[in-house]
This record gives C-alpha cells, structure tokens and sequence, in this order.
C-alpha cells in the first residue's frame, strides 16, 4: 500500500477521531473560486451559510462583497447541468433573536445572501454542531444531504454540524477581526493548531461526506414542515418580537413568522439534556420559575449577606472545611440569583441588579476583613479591592447610568470575580498556612485582576452602547425599507 494511501484521511486511524472536526474543502473565505469550482465538480444543490464570521463579520449587517455574484453564478450553472431542479440557498445560524435588533439582523443578512430562509435553534440543544438545523433545511428543501454544503469558520460548530448531517463540509477562516469572546479563547486556538496541520497535510481532508446514520433515518422517517401561515400557532418566541416586525420579515426566520420544520424524533434521538427539557418535572421547574423566581432570587441575594456573615465566623474559629463549604455556597448563590431573576416573568430587575452588586460587595468586604484579621489575606490586597468594589458600584456604574449607559456585568467582571472568590477560598484552607507564598502570590493576581477588569469594563460599557445606537439606527433605516416594499 502507497505512503499516500496511508496517510489519507479515511485511512489514517491517527486522526479518525478528528474526522467530525475535519472538512472535505479547506477555503480562506465563503467567495473563493476553489470553493464553487468544488460545488460545481460535486453538483451541490443546496449551500447552507453560518452567518458570523463567516459570511458577514461579527454583529455586522453587511455580507462579504462578491458572495452574491458568486452564488447566482453557480445558481446559473447548476440550473443550466439539473434541469427541473432548482438551487437553494439557506442560512444555518446560531444566533437567536431575541430581541427586534437582531431579528431585523438577521433578515438583512438573510436577504442580502438570498436566501429563501434562515434556519435558527428552537432551543439551545439544536445549536450548533447539533445536526438539527441542517437536517431541517435538507428536509424543508426536499434534498439528499449528500447534495448539499454547509459552510462555517468554526470547525467545532460548523464542520461538525454538517459531518453528523453527511453534507459536503467547508471550513473558511474568520471573515473579521471581531469576534465573539467564548468563541476566541475556547474555540480558536486549538482549531488554529487543527487548521495548521490540515493546511500542511492536505492529504487529511476527507474526500467525501461520511454515511451520516441521522441522514439515513431521515430519509426513512422524515418530519412535518409547517408552513409561514400555518406556524403562526406554533412559533416559539413571536411574543419576544412586535407583530409588525414578523409581519414585514416575510417568513424568512423559522419560528419567528417563517416555516417550523419539526424532525421525526427517531431522525435526531433525545440525548440526556433534550429528555431532560423534554420531561414534565423540566416544565414544572420552568412554571415555578417563572412564576416565583422573581421573588426566590431576591431572598437568595439577602440570604447570601447572611451566609458571609457565617462564614467569617468560621474563618475566625479556624473551621477551614466548614468555612470553605459555605464560601462555596455564597458564591453559589451569585450565580442562583441570576438564573432566577432572568427567567421569571418579572424578568431581571435595575433595582434586582444594584441589590446583587451591593451584597456582593458587603460579602466580599466581611469574609476579606476575617481574612486579614486571622493573617491569611495581605491587608493592601484588601484595602486595593475594597476601594475598586466601591469606585465601580459608587462613582462609575452610577455616573455611566447616568448617561445612559447599560453598566451590565462583562465577562471581565465576572472572571475577575471569579477569580477574587477563587483566592479566598485558598486564603480559608490550609494552603495558605502551609504554603503562605503561593497563597499572597494568588491573591496579588487576584487583585490585579479586579483592577483590569475595572479598567475594561469602564472603557468597554460606552463602546458597546455606541454599537448599541448605531445598531438601532440600521435597524430602523431595514424597517423603513421593508415597509415601502411592502406597500409598493
């Protein structure tokens, strides 16, 4: 057998369990002639576009120049070589509009692209790589998967949506610098490395869609397609977005005035998290939720004041263990209280959040002065982070507000934070008698943390507000336009 042979992708056991992460055509970008010569050699009639970062640049309202010249090209073509059939084009994104700016996004992108509708997640389990959406669109488009394409810039996400789908896969770099930051510190460097050895070692492309066993079931089980009308009922959040709006959209959202497209159960079998919310306990848990988490997270952020107050007695009395638990449960409650108060019916609250801040804060300060009073927290640590706690909650939060800035929580906070609350936690065991170095040494990040974040956090709050308007203003200049369209 040939060196060649053995290292092709298929072959090599090496890198099999990567195959899902793997595409058959690696492009720099959605409009490279390599790309549509492919789909021309392949007669791939259906091409399903991730949005964001791929075929327009993150929170952008503009798609690449020169895609639509390239689809209706390969439109022209595949119509002219499949006579009878017609070339379709999808959207496959995982950004739910959740509120009237992105859905207005969402069909300003679709629109540019001309697409004939965009595929977006009933639910966080449907997300990509889940194979959902793309089985939806080979369903709602009456195609084999095995003619159609999905393009992304993320092969954890993209790539392997349209592997378990058994389409033809591409995998583009990031059109843009902006990008979002779950995606930027978890996703692209260890798919930077995967894409550097793929470009070195082109052989490891998979040179054809794999036998997709969801693609087969679909085949043999199907689903039911609701159209635009008939989903009217059936939409999962239209009560999010103003009736007028989905009115305008022209059913290009699924769910959201568009078609609903539900998979036969036995084409995409639940896995435990999709039981889970499929469960009667799960909608139980939900109705509770939403009657009464309102008032459960406001009681939880006073308790958390008094847990605090616990748990520096018990630092006092040198009851590491019992001290380390209840830490853990007041940081706990930080995250409860959150979840609570966004998911009931009231909704997460200005007043809600200033109370939340200000316990944190008054928590933070009483288990830090037990810490300093037994020894085990450097007092400038404390004093440092107690003045960044009160400049922020008392000086700028308020002054920005004031202006009308939305000061809510960036991941910088929330990391610094976490990070805070993580060298207490070494500062209450036994690590910092027994190691006092690495203990101070922990607390110095800690504390150079907080003030980073301070220092991000004021610079980025006015940033995002300007997005923020300018947003609104192209949203509302796509609804101007849509309804002399529609008058017209």
């Amino acid at each position: 057998m040939s060196k060649e042979l053995l290292l092709n992708g298929e072959q090599n056991s090496k890198f099999r369990l990567l195959h899902p992460y793997t595409p058959n055509i690696l492009a720099e970008s959605v409009i490279d002639e390599q790309v549509w010569r492919s789909f021309r050699e392949r007669n791939i009639g259906v091409v399903l576009f991730d949005y964001e970062g791929t075929v327009a640049k993150t929170d952008g309202w503009r798609v690449i120049p020169g895609l639509r010249q390239r689809i209706e090209s390969h439109r022209q073509w595949y119509e002219e070589h499949n006579p009878g059939r017609k070339f379709y084009e999808g959207g496959v994104t995982n950004k739910r509009p959740k509120d009237w700016i992105t859905f207005i996004k969402l069909i300003a992108l679709t629109r540019q692209v001309g697409a004939e509708v965009c595929f977006v997640p009933q639910d966080s389990w449907q997300r990509k790589p889940s194979s959902v959406m793309p089985l939806q669109a080979a369903l709602y488009f009456d195609s084999d998967p095995s003619e159609m394409a999905v393009i992304g810039d993320k092969a954890s996400g993209d790539v392997k949506a349209g592997y378990d789908s058994g389409m033809w896969t591409v995998w583009t770099k990031r059109y843009g610098w902006e990008d979002l930051i779950g995606d930027r510190i978890g996703r692209r460097p260890p798919e930077a490395v995967w894409r550097r050895i793929l470009e070195q070692n082109p052989h490891l492309l998979l040179p054809s869609p794999p036998r997709s066993k969801a693609a087969e079931r679909l085949k043999n089980k199907g689903g039911k397609i609701y159209k635009a009308h008939e989903a009217r009922n059936l939409a999962w959040s239209e009560d999010k977005i103003p009736e007028e709006l989905i009115d305008l959209s022209g059913g290009l959202i699924t769910g959201y005035g568009g078609p609903i497209v539900l998979l036969d159960p036995d084409v995409e079998p639940l896995s435990l998290s999709k039981r889970i919310k499929e469960s009667s306990l799960y909608d139980w848990w939900n109705s509770e939720v939403s009657e009464h988490g309102g008032d459960w997270a406001d009681r939880i952020t006073d308790w958390r004041l008094r847990l605090a107050l616990v748990d520096a007695g018990l630092i006092i009395l040198e009851q590491d263990t019992a001290a380390q638990i209840v830490h853990g449960i007041v940081q706990l409650t930080d995250i409860l209280d959150g979840y609570l108060a966004r998911h009931s019916k009231r909704g997460a609250t200005k007043e809600g959040g200033h109370r939340d801040q200000r316990n944190d804060k008054l928590a933070s300060f009483i288990v830090g002065l037990a810490l300093v009073a037994k020894g085990r927290k450097p007092l400038k640590n404390f004093v440092l982070q107690l003045v960044r706690d009160y400049g922020m909650s008392e000086v700028i939060r308020p002054h920005l507000e004031d202006n009308g800035i939305d000061t809510k929580a960036l991941w910088s906070g929330k990391l610094s934070t976490f990070g805070a609350a993580a060298a207490d936690n070494i500062s209450i065991s036994a690590i910092a008698d027994s190691r006092p170095e690495f203990n101070r040494g922990f607390q110095h990040i800690a504390t150079v943390g907080k003030a980073a974040s301070a220092v991000h956090e004021t610079l980025t709050w006015p940033r995002i507000q300007q997005i923020r308007e300018r947003d609104e203003r192209i949203a509302k200049k796509v609804i101007e336009r849509l309804r002399r369209e529609k008058a017209a």
